[in-house]
């Protein structure tokens, strides 16, 4: 028996979170069930250890799957049905020719419990670090139907999009990040290499330098003689952000704070929207019933303020409420979207409104994005100008005093 550390909502959208003793994950995930909730995270308990911590930090930055190689996965395994090949002899092909340290494990152990006598389905639920919900449980719906090779396909398609978003993102970062970068090498060496010696220029010369070189000076002192507590601070700070956003109540603070921020708020919250309709689109064509297709959508999303909401919705939609009315005290989906949504759900056409709103968000998204960039523009150049500035006036100044004093 292992231990389990889980959260999870009941009926009414409250956070319950503990743990549950069970022999494997999806043993733990019925357990959790049983109580009524509707589980958000499942993981197995651990207990504080900085190097393990540190270490599995470190694995999880540098041995990631990217988008890219679940395109891959995905194509190929439909690949695989189409041809009609067996899946054991399939799984060890692409096992053969893919080059993800991570991936091609996991597609090991896949197979290994495929040979075992699993389903691709729950082969695929051992790894919900690398196949999210959704993808999941369209496999779940397409071998249960007879139809994985067309699930495979939406799923491919549901990943295509989403990499195309997040191409985008990285597009329209890209450059401020290059700035940023550059510009704190740059500030790196002015502060442990060309202030020191301009400390030393300027003690040899006598007088009383003015106040903000005086700043400047015992600063860059002091990050030369504390460089240690600067590394402590900076690596104290990474470690900190991400047990914040590992904690339920933190986590939803943080991205309650940012859906806050001027045009980067606004744009969080329409990409969020616009995956929610993208995802319960898909999950509602497979055949999904409404209340799993909440259910798996709502452990999709990233953000925690709009995942709550969905979970509310869902337990509204649970008790025999319509989507308006789970909907209607959603402090994030705007009124015009529950709006449509409902007449959607009137109409029987909720899957095509859906459809429309996620190409009106994804326009508004694009625009932003291409745009982005311009507007994070200036107020990077004013943070940089500005630190400039106080170091050349820091710099200049002794030199202007002592220039004054030998023409008098």
């Amino acid at each position: 028996m292992q231990t389990f550390e889980y959260r999870a909502r009941d009926s009414t959208g409250k956070l319950h979170q503990g743990e549950v003793a069970a022999e494997n994950l999806i043993s733990a995930r019925k357990k959790v069930a049983s109580n009524g909730f509707i589980a958000i995270q499942i993981k197995s308990g651990r207990k504080f250890d900085p190097i393990k911590i540190i270490s599995s930090e470190f694995r999880n930055f540098t041995h990631k799957v990217s988008i890219e190689d679940l395109i891959m996965f995905s194509r190929q395994m439909q690949i695989v049905y189409s041809v009609g090949i067996p899946i054991l002899h399939g799984m060890k092909l692409l096992h053969e020719q893919t080059a993800n340290p991570v991936l091609k494990k996991a597609i090991a152990e896949m197979a290994a419990d495929i040979g075992d006598g699993s389903t691709f389905f729950s082969a695929l639920e051992r790894h919900q670090h690398i196949f999210d919900p959704v993808y999941i449980n369209l496999v779940r719906i397409g071998e249960a139907s007879g139809q994985l090779q067309t699930m495979l396909e939406r799923a491919s398609h549901l990943i295509e999009k989403r990499s195309e978003q997040r191409e985008k993102v990285k597009s329209a970062t890209f450059y401020p990040k290059m700035v940023f970068v550059f510009f704190a090498m740059v500030l790196f060496v002015v502060v442990y290499v060309v202030l020191p010696k301009l400390k030393t220029f300027f003690t040899g010369l006598g007088g009383e330098l003015p106040l903000i070189t005086r700043i400047v000076m015992e600063t860059s002192d002091a990050f030369v003689a504390y460089w240690y507590l600067v590394v402590a601070i900076v690596g104290g700070g990474y470690y900190g952000f991400a047990k914040l956003k590992s904690n339920p109540v933190s986590r939803l603070w943080y991205d309650q704070t940012l859906l806050k921020i001027p045009v980067i708020g606004v744009l969080l919250l329409q990409i969020e929207i616009n995956t929610f309709c993208v995802l319960l689109e898909v999950m509602l064509e497979s055949g999904v019933p409404i209340l799993e297709a909440f259910q798996y959508v709502a452990k999709s999303l990233t953000n925690k303020v709009v995942e709550a909401d969905v979970i509310a919705c869902h337990a509204i939609i649970e008790k025999g409420g319509s989507l308006a009315n789970g909907l209607e005290s959603s402090k994030a989906f705007p009124k015009l979207v529950a709006g449509l949504l409902s007449i959607g759900e009137e109409g029987g056409s909720l899957p095509k409104v859906l459809n429309q709103i996620s190409g009106f968000y994804k326009v508004q998204v694009d625009y932003k994005l291409n745009n982005l960039s311009k507007l994070i523009e200036p107020i990077l150049l004013f943070f940089i100008f500005g630190i400039v500035l106080v170091i050349a006036l820091a710099v200049f100044m002794p030199m202007w005093k002592m220039s004054s004093a030998l023409k008098k």
